[in-house]
């Protein structure tokens, strides 16, 4: 089951900060709370809380129509979901190896 979640999460999350990416280059922040919203349940279903937090406060710039620090958001979001994704990574490994 965790390899379903985790491979879920692989396919969902390029799409997920592509869209951020794109919302907050655009200035769309309509578009950019939604995704952030989507990707921070993605994370959240794994406990990523630094994830889930830089989601969280992108989805409130979205919401807020504040867009002033989105990019710098944006960067620690991509960030964080770099050191997720290596940790997921490890854990399907060692998983793989029992």
């Amino acid at each position: 089951m965790f390899q379903e979640i985790a491979g879920l999460f692989r396919e969902d999350s390029p799409r997920l900060l592509s869209q951020i990416r794109s919302a907050v280059r655009g200035a769309d922040a309509p578009a950019l709370e939604k995704a952030a919203h989507t990707l921070k349940g993605c994370v959240a279903n794994f406990g990523a809380q630094a994830a889930v937090q830089a989601a969280l406060r992108l989805e409130r710039m979205g919401r807020a129509h504040d867009l002033a620090e989105a990019s710098g958001a944006c960067r620690t979001l991509e960030n964080e979901i770099a050191r997720f994704e290596q940790a997921l990574e490890a854990l399907a490994r060692e998983l793989g190896n029992h």
